[in-house]
């Protein structure tokens, strides 16, 4: 785990590093804001609860209000229902 953790810390120094910048330069803020809504659309996962309860757990308190007020009421819903999941279950990945 540590391995991927070093591994995964240095991809995403690079990325802040390069790739955000270039985004910056290039991609509107309106459609920043589309990316996530595409790759949600693209996962083929089973767990979609869980690639909500990762991007989540990075959000401050301030950020999760708003995310709320403006999910749709489905998308919401689903979370409420996959919460406790999402938390048992990566209490024992990470134990």
């Amino acid at each position: 785990m540590a391995t991927l953790g070093t591994a995964l810390l240095a991809h995403l120094d690079e990325e802040e590093a390069f790739v955000v910048p270039l985004a910056a330069q290039h991609i509107l803020a309106s459609e920043w804001g589309e990316l996530p809504g595409h790759a949600l659309r693209n996962f083929a996962g089973d767990k979609m609860w869980l690639v909500l309860g990762l991007i989540r757990e990075q959000m401050s308190a301030q950020q999760l209000t708003m995310m709320d007020d403006h999910m749709p009421p489905a998308a919401l819903a689903m979370w409420r229902q996959h919460e406790r999941e999402f938390k048992e279950f990566v209490e024992a990945l990470r134990v």
